[in-house]
């Protein structure tokens, strides 16, 4: 488990990463280069921010729409009993589209599979943990 929850931690880190990357106020090269430990000498004039284009923030889901959606979901998924899937923690984690060791095989195919990516895993984890 402690194994599962630090490369979880991981891909959240990286993905928080990637949504400075995209909402950063300046040159991307800039931003870039200098992740990798280099320092341009000037902003490169190319990208978008030197030509003008501004980012803007990223929209913060928040859920809701998405319990009508959740409960019988979440409900049917609980009963189904599959072995994989019998933590509040591993259900979250299947509907939100987080691939494990349990989930790569004939799960991950399944219709559900990630049918909640657009929620907050927090949000989606406290469902399943409520039983919804």
């Amino acid at each position: 488990m402690a194994r599962v929850e630090e490369r979880e931690g991981r891909e959240i880190e990286r993905l928080n990463e990637m949504a400075r990357y995209v909402t950063q106020a300046g040159c991307s090269t800039r931003y870039v280069l200098e992740y990798f430990g280099e320092v341009p000498e000037a902003d490169c004039g190319h990208c978008g921010w030197c030509l003008g284009r501004r980012s803007k923030p990223l929209p913060r889901p928040d859920g809701s729409g998405f319990d009508k959606l959740a409960v019988p979901m979440v409900k049917k998924w609980k009963a189904a009993g599959v072995a994989s899937l019998t933590t509040a923690r591993q259900l979250a984690r299947f509907l939100c589209g987080i691939s494990s060791p349990a989930t790569r095989g004939k799960l991950s195919r399944e219709r559900d599979f990630g049918a909640l990516a657009e929620v907050p895993f927090r949000t989606v984890l406290k469902w399943c943990e409520e039983g919804s």
